[in-house]
């Protein structure tokens, strides 16, 4: 499996980790979505390009849904999912 360390993001692009989904609870049943489509629009940043200005690894960001390339270091555990996102266009708020 690759690490984010092994990641070498150019220009003004970041690799971020998206959160894991919560569980839902639906009369009194534990609903976990296994297919990942329900994902939340947030993460941490692992890695930043040169040209970064505002983020760096370990910020918490917030994203548009369909925002950046999908990307999973391991096809065998789609539960992991990376980001390659543009800094000025795709990554709208930094959460502290």
């Amino acid at each position: 499996m690759m690490v984010a360390q092994e990641l070498l993001p150019l220009a003004d692009t970041v690799w971020v980790v998206r959160d894991a989904p919560k569980e839902r609870v639906a009369s009194g049943i534990i609903v976990v979505p296994k297919d990942g489509s329900e994902g939340p629009c947030s993460g941490v940043v692992m890695g930043v390009g040169p040209e970064c200005v505002w983020l760096k690894p370990g910020d918490r960001v917030a994203f548009r849904k369909y925002a950046g390339v999908s990307y999973s270091p391991d096809p065998s555990d789609p539960s992991v999912e990376w980001l390659l996102l543009d800094e000025e266009d795709d990554i709208h708020a930094i959460i502290p």
